[in-house]
């Protein structure tokens, strides 16, 4: 069966392979439903893309109805369904929306651990746990908002606020304050984000921050990753003796329909005249879920 469908996957007229997929609902003569992307052939044959990246031609006697499929923001551009992950590079935010109703739970390396939420289509909550503190006396949780919504073709404007809740005599609160632009599509893009660490109780500016993001998927299940830190501080200096500071970061990121694995360099500057770079491994795990019908 597998060669067979190749077979008439390559034999397909190639005015049919150049048909423009759109978000499909295909109800099948025997009642059931796919949901995908595809695009009705000469012959009334379909061609679909499932979510996990399975293509399917679908014979013209075995399709009863086709009709739109509700779409997920962001997500009608890709050929091989909608990116769940499309929302976040590593760590830092894309101006994606998740979309009302989906989520994700997420192990960042062994430091946070995350819980996120498309509370409107615009709108996205997150919530998390520094976990190395659960063994120290102070706990430190973290919080986040980012709305993002698409201005033009290919172009999505984003702000929003991260901050570290640290219980100490008075909760103090830690953390950024950002704007973000993402150029590109769910498959292929690319974030500038800009804003300012700062304590939060008092107004006060540790540093200016930007990131440079880069998503470029290969297929269905991989995509390539790029996230580079740069801060200014406004108080003493980093590292390298000097205001300026830099991190830098690539990986590969290996996901399905429900879950993410980023696997990641993070160069980081020590300081130290002997080994004034260490790259650490940066392994982080997601699970996606969504409570959206289709």
């Amino acid at each position: 069966m597998p060669i067979l469908l190749a077979l008439a996957l390559l034999l397909a007229p190639a005015s049919a392979q150049e048909l423009e997929p759109v978000a499909l609902v295909v109800t099948l003569s025997d009642g059931q439903t796919l949901t995908g992307r595809g695009a009705r052939l000469p012959d009334g044959s379909v061609r679909l893309w499932l979510a996990d990246g399975a293509e399917l031609l679908l014979p013209a006697a075995a399709v009863a109805a086709l009709q739109p499929a509700a779409r997920q923001p962001g997500a009608e551009e890709s050929r091989w369904g909608p990116d769940p992950n499309r929302s976040r590079y590593l760590y830092s935010p894309t101006a994606f929306p998740m979309g009302q109703g989906n989520g994700y739970v997420a192990q960042r390396a062994l430091v946070l651990t995350t819980a996120a939420v498309g509370a409107f289509d615009f709108l996205d909550a997150e919530v998390g746990l520094v976990l190395p503190t659960l063994f120290t006396g102070t706990p430190v949780a973290s919080a986040g908002l980012k709305a993002s919504a698409p201005v033009a073709d290919q172009v999505h404007l984003g702000a929003g606020a991260q901050a570290l809740l640290i219980p100490v005599d008075e909760l103090v609160a830690a953390g950024f304050a950002f704007g973000l632009v993402t150029v590109g599509e769910p498959d292929r893009h690319a974030s500038l984000a800009g804003g300012a660490a700062m304590e939060f109780n008092t107004g006060e500016l540790v540093a200016g921050v930007a990131t440079l993001g880069g998503n470029w998927r290969l297929g269905p299940r991989t995509a390539l990753l790029t996230e580079n830190w740069f801060a200014w501080f406004a108080q003493g200096d980093g590292p390298w003796g000097v205001p300026f500071f830099a991190v830098p970061s690539g990986g590969v990121r290996l996901f399905g329909p429900n879950f993410a694995v980023d696997l990641a360099l993070v160069p980081v500057i020590t300081g130290d005249r002997e080994v004034p770079v260490m790259p650490l491994p940066w392994v982080s795990f997601a699970w996606n879920w969504s409570l959206r019908k289709e």
